[in-house]
This record gives C-alpha cells, sequence and structure tokens, in this order.
C-alpha cells in the first residue's frame, strides 16, 4: 500500500513531465499480537513484550481496518473475549514464559534449502515407487 502511493505520485509526474521520486520505507517498527494478553512489538525500536506489546500491535492492527463497520467487529469481539476469555485452542508454544522478540526472531530452528531438499526428495521417491 505504501509503495502504490509512491508509484500513483511517479505516474502523476511522468504525465507532467516532472522528476520521478524513490520510494522510501520507513519501517516504524514491528507488532505481533499472541492472543490472551500477550504481544509482542517493538515500535520505533523500543522492544516490548505482555500486555503493552498487545495494545500496540491491537492499535495498529485495528487502525489499519478500514472501515467503521469493520473496527466495530473486531473490538467487539477484543472486548467479548476479555470478557468471557478466548474462544481457541493455543498451540503451546512458550507456554511457560512470557513471548519475547528474540523468541520470534530466531530462524536457525526452519530448514536450509539443503535440508529442505534432503526431505522432500524422501517424499518424491516414494511417490515414484508407488510406496505412501
Amino acid at each position: 500500500m505504501r509503495q502504490g502511493k509512491a508509484v500513483a505520485d511517479n505516474l502523476v509526474s511522468t504525465l507532467r513531465g516532472e522528476p520521478l521520486h524513490p520510494y522510501r520505507h520507513k519501517d516504524l517498527g514491528l507488532v505481533v499480537d499472541l492472543g490472551g494478553m500477550d504481544g509482542v512489538s517493538k515500535p520505533l525500536g523500543v522492544e516490548l513484550h505482555g500486555m503493552p506489546a498487545q495494545a500496540v500491535a491491537r492499535a495498529y492492527h485495528w487502525g489499519a481496518l478500514r472501515t467503521n463497520v469493520a473496527k466495530t467487529r473486531v473490538m467487539t469481539n477484543w472486548v467479548l473475549n476479555a470478557l468471557a476469555g478466548d474462544d481457541y485452542v493455543r498451540t503451546g508454544f512458550l507456554a511457560s514464559k512470557a513471548g519475547t522478540l528474540k523468541d520470534f526472531e530466531y530462524t536457525d530452528a526452519y530448514l536450509s534449502p539443503d535440508q529442505v531438499r534432503s526431505h522432500t526428495a524422501s517424499f518424491h521417491g516414494a511417490i515414484a515407487s508407488g510406496g505412501s
């Protein structure tokens, strides 16, 4: 959406014979709503966790909604969940401690490209031989 505005401005500039302006991304941070009363966020470089992080995440996401109907529905759902409890099952990720930003930025837990190829090769071999 942010790049779309820059494209539109540059299109108008092109039609008017004016100079183009490069897109410059201004990262304000990141937000993750983990449900319940938990979240992680890093607005403007300040690391938050728990309820303050969730408040920032929800404010950001709520503000991004386009219509008042959508905002009303989402806010109503959040209020009902706060009063009556969440209506979903947690997977247990970090169930023993509060999440921090580093817990969610850690990417070494993912498979490397070679590991993915090795892992999927066993599936391709089973399919080719007619096995399961």
